[in-house]
């Protein structure tokens, strides 16, 4: 008798152990998601946010179920965002919209509050090549064109950039390091900021996602120089535009990308779910067709793919930051 309590005894606590072990692993809620999921960005309206929405909106149009609201919190450099978020359940209701610069976080001269350990990854949104442009009075047509104007010019050409603490500083340190140019650097609060700026001649030069400046360069008012995509990458709305390394000039390669991530502890398998809803948006004819018409490259791939691609990244500007004495202030 006392044999089969013991076994008993046993069997249940391997059933809560089991139990346990699945919630751990990230068992997720039946009926997931039965409210609006929240997409929290660092970054200005008219920007990175469009090709956040080339997603939710395919997607909301297909379901009753999934709801998605973009919540703009700006400051602090993404702090604000990124510290709302970080504080939020774990449970796939909030979601942050992260960059490279989510990999940068303990190069800070001064800590934040959050570091990239505090999210867990969900989906790569877009990795694009980025643009070269500067406004239209800038007298050249090419980026040979352009490091020889800077050099023969030093100080003229100014350079705008999403804040001081992120890839697009990262970036920018590395071009003027690499075509031994100098050029003076403004910060802005998103790229939805910095279209404007340089339409008006505010600043001279960027380097940014096509989406933000397609109108422009259509319209004539600023010039498309190169993209920083591999040789032979043609950008369908911009098919003239080559890439660096076919402009005369060493080449240099660069995917800006944006993605969504979560507060730590997110089960794996809500995050999974939402990696694969996104995924199977990004294949429909309406997500491919907005990719197209705002240059954009889409992501996709597994959590774990993302996690690879992030790897590298991480390394490269590590090490690139290293070896320029970069230091990044919030």
């Amino acid at each position: 008798m006392q044999a089969l309590k013991t076994g008993w005894l046993y069997s249940v606590l391997a059933a809560v152990c089991t139990l346990f072990t699945a919630f751990q692993a990230g068992a997720q809620p039946a009926d997931f998601p039965n409210k609006p999921i929240n997409i929290v960005t660092p970054y200005a309206p008219g920007g990175t946010d469009l090709a956040i929405r080339h997603y939710t909106d395919s997607i909301m149009a297909g379901s009753q179920q999934w709801r998605f609201v973009i919540d703009y919190k700006q400051g602090a450099g993404g702090a604000v965002a990124m510290g709302h978020v970080a504080k939020s359940a774990p449970d796939g209701y909030t979601l942050f919209v992260s960059s490279t610069t989510l990999l940068l976080l303990d190069l800070m001269e001064e800590k934040l509050a959050h570091q990239e350990k505090d999210f867990d990854p969900v989906y790569l949104l877009t990795s694009s090549p980025q643009l070269v442009v500067t406004h239209q009075l800038v007298p050249v047509g090419n980026m040979k064109e352009f490091v020889a104007y800077a050099k023969a010019n030093p100080g003229k050409l100014n350079w705008g950039m999403v804040g001081n603490a992120g890839i697009q500083r990262m970036v920018v340190e590395y071009m003027q390091d690499l075509y031994g140019i100098k050029m003076a650097l403004i910060p802005y609060k998103g790229t939805g900021t910095i279209g404007p700026a340089i339409l008006s001649g505010e600043i001279t030069a960027t380097f940014q996602a096509p989406r933000n400046l397609l109108a422009g360069i259509k319209a004539g008012k600023i010039r498309a120089l190169a993209h920083s995509g591999k040789p032979g990458f043609i950008i369908p709305e911009l098919p003239d535009v080559r890439s660096i390394g076919e402009s005369g000039v060493p080449a240099f390669e660069n995917f800006g990308w944006i993605a969504l991530h979560a507060p730590a502890g997110t089960p794996v398998a809500i995050r999974t779910r939402i990696n694969r809803l996104f995924n199977d948006a990004m294949k429909t004819p309406e997500v491919i067709k907005r990719f197209r018409a705002t240059g954009d490259t889409p992501g996709g791939g597994t959590i774990e793919d993302f996690e690879k691609y992030m790897d590298v990244q991480r390394v490269r500007w590590h090490s690139t930051a290293k070896r320029l004495g970069i230091k990044l202030t919030p």
